[in-house]
């Protein structure tokens, strides 16, 4: 082997590619490029690993290269800044690893470098599209001189055998499939933050001044990615969380519930955890849980199980829709249900009998009498989904899944604390200037107040009107309240929704047959109308739930 003479790799690659030779020679071998005894066996885009028999170093594929060092990924980034300029793509078709998993040496290619390996056609088996090579000997070898802290050139060769792409395509090229280091930690870092890919490409084009200057794609994120999760599936994915629990429950002092269920071959089955912040929410918010058994699925069947009458009768959804939502008590509900069933001929209709025998559990008619605080079917955990949808996907592991959800509900503690210093420093801006107005701001948090003001607004298109005929059969039956109905004298007569609200004068106490009160904790406009009736200035500690 003739001894190969090297150059500075600060030596400019354009001043290479002129029609004059390099002041400083370069030796080129056409054959045998590397002076060891090692083989490249390149198919497609991969390599062979061979290891060196002589001194026990390593030669790999590295074009999906995870760490590598900063001198190399500058290297990197020259090489590429050179070929993007000269209307061609490289990739790194091996590199070599000392002893100490170092890389000393590497080989840069054309991308069209190679024989095409034509595989068999499968009707089954989707295959991607590929460029064909060429057999082009473009290539360079640059090799890690550790004395000089440098990369030095030592095999060189720049006359393509094909053509070359104009710069202004450049970014249609397909490039070799490496994320520098600092972009693969701010990949990580973006996506652990609850970052979408799709966000975490923008982000990088943003830095990069466009997209097409990135040199990858969103696929490549996705690579980086799983590339992360198999580095954390090495071990046990459900030991690791498990494991990841217990450290959390020791750094709280214990304070962690915990509980696993496995099945007959001693696999996790179940795991619930709380933490301790959850542990202090429930003890102050606990009148309400919501359990959540449906979670990224869609709980709206429907349309679907009742496809032919959406389908065939246009005002199917209005009466049905009538019937669920707007009745207000249990007995106007039976009547609206029976009129529905008989008019669209469901009688028969087994998937809706069964939802009927369940009424109690999901018709408003008859849970408006619990409180819920606001939620109403599975808005709520719908909405938590949404929040937990930015941390975690179906491709999420357990281990990922416990720190992205940990994340998630401590960004959730931080808006609540962000909430109560609202509440207490800024001062409410009023709508009516009311007293009652002026008191609820006083107790009240900014979202409760908010949602008063419009109750109040909405109040005061109410017209209140004493019944007489409700309040002397109290008085007969010694009854201590008033009865008055509400509506909307906008609206027809026919149409008209009127509610009743029971009043006791002396305590201020009040009951309305729409029961948001018990059903949300805060006075209905209705009720509000009759407060505003009868003068109350200040909302009674009945109305204030400690929440």
């Amino acid at each position: 082997m003739k001894k190969k003479e090297a150059i500075d790799f600060s030596l400019h690659l354009d001043s290479l590619n002129s029609s004059e030779e390099p002041k400083t020679p370069v030796y080129v071998e056409d054959d045998d490029f590397v002076d060891r005894n090692e083989e490249f066996i390149n198919i497609d885009d991969d390599l062979v690993d061979v290891e060196d028999e002589s001194d026990g170093n390593e030669v790999e594929n590295d074009s999906d290269n995870v760490e590598g060092e900063d001198e190399d990924d500058n290297v990197e980034d020259a090489n590429l800044a050179y070929a993007l300029r000269n209307g061609f793509a490289i990739k790194i078709q091996a590199s070599h690893r000392n002893k100490d998993n170092e890389i000393y040496g590497r080989l840069y290619v054309c991308k069209l470098y190679g024989k095409s390996v034509i595989a068999e056609s499968s009707q089954n088996k989707r295959r991607r599209e590929v460029l064909p090579k060429s057999e082009c000997k473009v290539r360079m070898y640059v090799n890690y001189q550790k004395k000089k802290r440098h990369w030095e050139v030592t095999i060189l060769e720049l006359v393509h055998n094909h053509g070359l792409v104009s710069p202004s395509k450049m970014n249609l090229v397909q490039r070799e499939r490496h994320v520098n280091t600092a972009t693969r930690s701010l990949i990580k870092t973006l996506y652990g933050s609850g970052v979408r890919n799709c966000q975490v490409m923008n982000v990088i084009g943003n830095i990069h001044v466009g997209n097409d200057k990135v040199g990858f794609n969103i696929q490549h994120v996705r690579n980086v990615l799983r590339d992360e999760r198999k580095k954390r599936f090495e071990i046990s994915d459900a030991q690791a969380g498990l494991d990841l629990l217990h450290r959390l429950n020791e750094e709280s002092g214990s304070k962690y519930f915990i509980r696993t269920e496995v099945d007959e071959e001693n696999r996790l089955k179940c795991l619930v955890w709380i933490d301790l912040r959850c542990i202090m929410a429930y003890q102050n918010f606990g009148d309400v849980m919501a359990f959540d058994t449906t979670y990224r699925t869609n709980s709206q069947k429907f349309p679907e199980k009742l496809a032919h009458y959406y389908s065939t009768f246009p005002e199917f959804k209005t009466d049905f829709n009538n019937c669920i939502y707007k009745s207000l008590t249990e007995c106007v509900f039976e009547a609206r249900w029976a009129s529905f069933v008989e008019k669209y001929h469901l009688q028969d209709h087994k998937w809706l009998k069964g939802l009927y025998e369940l009424k109690h559990k999901w018709i408003p008619a008859y849970t408006r009498n619990k409180f819920s605080a606001f939620q109403n079917s599975t808005s709520r955990s719908e909405g938590m989904n949404s929040f937990f949808d930015k941390y975690v996907s179906s491709a999420t592991g357990l281990k990922e899944f416990i720190e992205n959800a940990q994340k998630a509900l401590a960004r959730q503690f931080m808006r609540e604390k962000e909430e109560d210093y609202v509440t207490i420093n800024l001062k409410r801006p009023m709508k009516l200037h009311t007293t009652l107005e002026y008191h609820a701001s006083c107790i009240y948090t900014k979202k409760m107040f908010r949602r008063f003001q419009d109750e109040l607004v909405e109040s005061s298109k109410y017209f209140v009107k004493k019944d007489r005929r409700a309040s002397e059969e109290g008085e007969r039956m010694r009854d201590v309240y008033t009865y008055y109905s509400c509506y909307r004298p906008m609206s027809e007569p026919t149409r008209r929704n009127v509610y009743f609200v029971a009043f006791e004068k002396a305590s201020s106490l009040g009951m309305c047959t729409c029961r948001i009160l018990e059903h949300s904790g805060l006075p209905c406009r209705h009720l509000l109308a009759v407060f505003t009736k009868k003068r109350v200035s200040e909302i009674p500690p009945y109305y204030i739930n400690r929440r």
